[in-house]
């Protein structure tokens, strides 16, 4: 009788365990626009920025959004996302489309006179199934991110 190969084992339990695990919700990031500057008395102030992303599979239950940062992860923020409509997917099928804005000064300060210094907006996305298990999108761990290079 023959023994079973190691690679033989190996796709057996990826098998077994593709069937227990099942199948998870997906987020990608889209794009970003919308780029709001906040000005006072001549100033910059802060930037604000609309991130717009997806989620598969289409399911009830849905809540999602992003964590992030504008200085390094000094400081970090949650958003809860907003749902702005099924739209159809290159599969024949439907995706989830949503979007959250991100607000940021990079550290510069909220003050009038303050001087704009170029920094980014560093995020990850999340969903939230109907039962409260997270998914993330976080560009392969390296997060996502949104240079803002100058004040407008």
């Amino acid at each position: 009788m023959r023994r079973p190969t190691i690679g033989a084992l190996l796709i057996c339990g990826a098998i077994l365990l593709s069937a227990v695990v099942g199948k998870a919700e997906t987020v990608w990031f889209k794009n970003a626009g919308d780029r709001y500057d906040y000005n006072y008395m001549g100033s910059w102030i802060y930037t604000s920025v609309m991130v717009n992303f997806g989620v598969w599979p289409v399911a009830a239950g849905h809540s999602a959004g992003t964590v992030y940062t504008a200085d390094g992860w000094r400081t970090a923020f949650w958003g809860e996302a907003s749902w702005v409509a099924n739209v159809p997917n290159l599969y024949g099928g439907n995706d989830e489309a949503w979007r959250v804005r991100l607000f940021g000064n990079g550290g510069n300060g909220n003050f009038a006179g303050a001087r704009f210094v170029p920094f980014a907006f560093e995020f990850a996305l999340y969903v939230d199934d109907q039962y409260g298990a997270r998914y993330w999108g976080n560009n392969g761990g390296l997060n996502y991110q949104i240079p803002i290079s100058s004040a407008r």
